[in-house]
């Protein structure tokens, strides 16, 4: 819900990505148990391409066909993790098809990073924090970081302790 809100044109590509995997999997008869992690691995799919492509009226091709590499991805690997290590597939295709996207697609086509600065008094450490946390949400906004932090302080204030102190020993 928070992607729709703070992204309008990248929730869009999420729920047309998602549109697109439920169509395959119904198509192909996939179990009605199996149907949540194709819609699932989609949706990931389709929120990474229209973040980083410009919205989805420029992505639109680029999220249909990645969505449906995500579904053949889970096609192919799920009896095969299944049967051989009895573990189930997860998010193991959109890590896939997320390699293969960024890695194909030209440099001329990403769109630039767009961090805002609502708060400029801010230092620079605080900013590129609150904006690292964002990219939780595939988009890398101080203001988004700031809600995932405060969420995380609200669940538990270990939990974002732990946070600022990776993030200054990553830095």
């Amino acid at each position: 819900f928070l992607t729709i809100v703070a992204n309008p044109w990248m929730g869009l590509g999420g729920l047309v990505a998602v549109w697109v995997a439920l169509g395959y999997a119904r198509w192909q008869g996939c179990e009605a148990s199996m149907r949540p992690v194709y819609g699932f691995n989609a949706l990931l799919v389709g929120l990474l391409v229209s973040s980083s492509h410009g919205g989805v009226v420029v992505a639109l091709p680029l999220v249909i066909l990645a969505a449906m590499m995500s579904c053949l991805f889970l096609t192919w690997l799920s009896p095969i993790l299944q049967q051989t290590f009895g573990q189930p597939v997860l998010s193991l295709p959109f890590v896939l098809t997320a390699s293969l996207v960024m890695l194909g697609v030209s440099p001329d086509f990403l769109i630039e990073d767009h961090s805002n600065y609502l708060m400029p008094w801010w230092s620079v450490w605080p900013d590129t924090f609150f904006t690292q946390l964002g990219t939780v949400f595939l988009m890398p906004y101080a203001w988004l970081g700031c809600g995932v932090w405060l969420g995380l302080m609200w669940a538990s204030r270990y939990l974002a302790f732990l946070a600022v102190m990776g993030y200054r020993d990553w830095e």
